[in-house]
C-alpha cells in the first residue's frame, strides 16, 4: 500500500498520504494468502486505530477431501479455488496425485470451494462455521457434478 511503514516490533505501523476516504484494514498472518482479521470503514485520523487479534482468529483449520471423476478415479490436475467471506479474498490450490487435497492453515470462518477441472462444469461446495483447530473432511468432491 502507498505510505506504508514497515511493521515494527511492537506491532505498530503508519500508513501515509492516504485521502480522507473509509479505507479496509486487513491482517496477514506470515505466508497466508487470506486474511485473519478485516475492519471495514476505517476513516484517517489522528489517533491511534487498535487492532486486536484473538487466538482463535489465526489460521490453525484446514479442510480435506478428494477431487474425482464421476467413473471414481482421481481428477488429477483438478483445481480448487477457496474463497474467505470474511474478506472476498481466495487462493488457489492444485490437487495431488490422487485427487486428495488438504487447504489451510486456513483462519476460522466461513468459505466457498469452487473445483475446476478441464472440461467439465464447475462444482461449488459452501463450508459453514469451519472453527478454529479443525480439520474438516469434505469427502469426495466430483469434478463434473455429483454422479448419484
Amino acid at each position: 500500500m502507498k505510505g506504508q511503514e514497515v511493521l515494527r516490533w511492537d506491532g505498530r505501523f503508519r500508513l501515509t498520504g492516504l485521502g480522507d476516504l473509509a479505507y479496509r484494514i486487513l491482517v496477514f498472518e506470515p505466508k497466508s494468502p487470506i486474511p485473519c482479521v478485516s475492519i471495514d470503514e476505517v476513516r484517517p485520523t489522528p489517533e491511534d486505530v487498535t487492532v486486536v487479534l484473538e487466538r482463535r482468529s489465526l489460521s490453525s483449520a484446514f479442510l480435506e477431501g478428494k477431487v474425482l471423476l464421476a467413473p471414481g478415479s482421481p481428477a488429477r490436475g483438478a483445481e480448487l479455488i477457496c474463497y474467505s467471506r470474511l474478506s472476498g479474498y481466495r487462493t488457489a490450490f492444485a490437487d495431488g496425485e490422487s485427487g486428495g487435497f488438504r487447504i489451510g492453515p486456513l483462519p476460522p470462518g466461513g468459505y466457498r470451494l469452487e473445483v475446476q477441472f478441464p472440461g467439465a462444469s464447475t462444482t461449488e461446495v459452501e463450508v459453514e462455521a469451519l472453527e478454529p483447530d479443525e480439520r474438516r473432511d469434505l469427502g469426495r468432491l466430483w469434478a463434473s457434478g455429483d454422479p448419484r
